[in-house]
């Protein structure tokens, strides 16, 4: 174990469609960093999320994150 925390960044956030609606999403997020905060490992978290993901926007909007800034991600693909 490290004695220094660290920030942690979530970067791919999915609940099935199937799933959705019935709390899963918060319930693993909770769970998650219930455990970092109960380590100590973390002192910060980020969320990437994109704009076309609404249900993750309700679902952080939900748990009362807050919105730090917007921005735009650049991809290259190498085939």
């Amino acid at each position: 174990m490290f004695d220094q925390s660290w920030e942690a960044a979530l970067m791919d956030i999915r609940v099935h469609s199937r799933y959705r609606r019935q709390g899963l999403g918060t319930f693993v997020l909770n769970e998650a960093l219930r455990h970092l905060i109960k380590r100590k490992q973390v002192f910060q978290i980020e969320a990437h999320i994109s704009e076309e993901a609404p249900f993750v926007l309700s679902l952080l909007n939900s748990m009362r994150w807050r919105v730090l800034e917007t921005g735009t991600i650049f991809r290259k693909e190498i085939r």
